[in-house]
């Protein structure tokens, strides 16, 4: 999923659904909560339970407000790698032992 966010000819849609399910996807699986069945709201509402750094949060909210609005308000995509970047922040991390 995250290689598929790389394509340059990805189109803004599928790539605010793309984006938005890896998001969830991640929050599900690092918390443990059935992110991918909730909407953005009820994400929000069930992360402040838990401990997010600063980049995370403001990860969480920029991918799936702007996931959102570009997939049921006609948005427009401007930048794809500032999603990617904050997206990345929620990305499970490698332990290379």
């Amino acid at each position: 999923a995250w290689k598929k966010l790389g394509r340059e000819d990805i189109s803004s849609k599928d790539f605010a659904l793309e984006l938005s399910n890896l998001v969830r996807e991640c929050l599900q699986y690092r918390f443990g909560f059935t992110a991918v069945d909730q909407t953005t709201e009820e994400i929000f509402a069930e992360l402040k339970k838990y401990k997010l750094s600063e980049a995370e949060k403001n990860g969480v909210e920029k991918c799936l407000k702007t996931s959102d609005r570009v997939l049921y308000a006609d948005g427009s995509l401007v930048n794809k790698d500032a999603l990617r970047t904050a997206c990345s922040a929620l990305l499970p991390k490698n332990n290379k032992e």
